[in-house]
């Protein structure tokens, strides 16, 4: 069993953006055309975090399939089970801060998704607690189990109305 654990997002804020700048810098090398992001709770003030970078890398849809071919070349495939015709991940977790890409056709509903998240959880601090309080009760635990758990946050966030 693989757990989770986390600490807060200050721990990593330096390490993240330097990671962050590295990762950016070489993306738009090999997809010069994408509007690189850094996602996820390393960027968001006051989240709870894994200390893992996310990046998404926002391409116009004639570009997909030949951006997923680059990225193959540097990365290993992330859940491919969840890939959709506008979605793939990559991962590459053998540096001091693992990092995933999660590439997506820009004004598709994975693209929009992932810029709504963002924009919720740094924007609304009621709804960041109840995530970093998620988070937490998944502390040392399997993290297949948090993975779902935070799966079903997002649609309740989406049932609410708070997400498209």
């Amino acid at each position: 069993m693989e757990s989770v654990n986390f600490k807060p997002q200050s721990d990593f804020a330096d390490k993240a953006q330097k990671a962050f700048e590295e990762e950016k810098e070489k993306l738009a090398t090999i997809i010069p055309n994408a509007d690189i992001q850094h996602i996820g709770s390393t960027s968001i003030p006051n989240a709870i975090t894994k200390g893992d970078l996310d990046l998404q890398v926002r391409i116009e849809g004639i570009d997909f399939q030949e951006a997923i071919e680059k990225l193959k070349k540097l990365y290993d495939i992330n859940q491919p089970e969840n890939w959709t015709e506008n979605y793939a991940s990559f991962k590459d977790g053998k540096r001091d801060m693992s990092i995933g890409i999660q590439l997506t056709v820009k004004g598709s509903d994975d693209d929009r998704l992932f810029q709504e998240q963002q924009k919720l959880l740094s924007n609304n601090p009621d709804v960041l607690k109840e995530y970093n309080e998620m988070k937490l009760s998944f502390e040392g635990k399997d993290i297949r189990e948090y993975r779902a758990a935070r799966h079903k946050f997002f649609e309740t966030l989406k049932a609410k109305g708070l997400l498209a």
